[in-house]
């Protein structure tokens, strides 16, 4: 089965960067991508444009920018941890190196904040890690109920 991230990142150019990064890196998975904030959400519910699970399917890794339009990065991960109550790992890619948005994203819930480097060759690297860790090593927990009634999400078809 092939693994899925969920990139969502407003700036087009860095999703170009991230997705070279990630080929050179001997990519390995399918890179979807969400364009705000609201987008994500929709996508991870598989709701409007997104609702198709067969052309967007359920991602095993997040991959977040903070600064999106609509609902900000932090806003998301609320929704991922509190509304949908998934365990899916979250990963913030943002240029912040803000100790409070480091702060709020930990906060919230994230699994891991990463800084985008300026350099291509580190964001190979980056990519790279992102892969043999998030993608190929880690083992979430699984989005089982524990007896406090089944996830949102889960009931939603996920």
């Amino acid at each position: 089965m092939t693994k899925v991230i969920l990139h969502v990142e407003d700036e087009e150019n860095d999703v170009i960067l991230f997705r070279h990064a990630m080929t050179k890196a001997g990519q390995g998975v399918l890179i979807q991508v969400a364009t705000d904030g609201q987008k994500a959400i929709d996508y991870l519910n598989g709701t409007g444009g997104f609702a198709n699970r067969d052309a967007f399917p359920f991602p095993s890794l997040v991959l977040l920018d903070l600064k999106l339009p609509h609902v900000s990065g932090v806003e998301v991960v609320k929704w991922i941890r509190q509304e949908a109550q998934l365990s899916l790992p979250v990963v913030i890619l943002t240029s912040s190196e803000s100790d409070e948005d480091i702060a709020a994203a930990y906060e919230v819930g994230v699994n891991a904040y990463v800084v985008k480097p300026s350099d291509t060759r580190q964001l190979t690297e980056i990519a790279k890690a992102i892969r043999d860790f998030w993608i190929n090593l880690n083992r979430p927990r699984p989005n089982v109920s524990t007896g406090k009634g089944a996830p949102k999400a889960a009931s939603a078809g996920f």
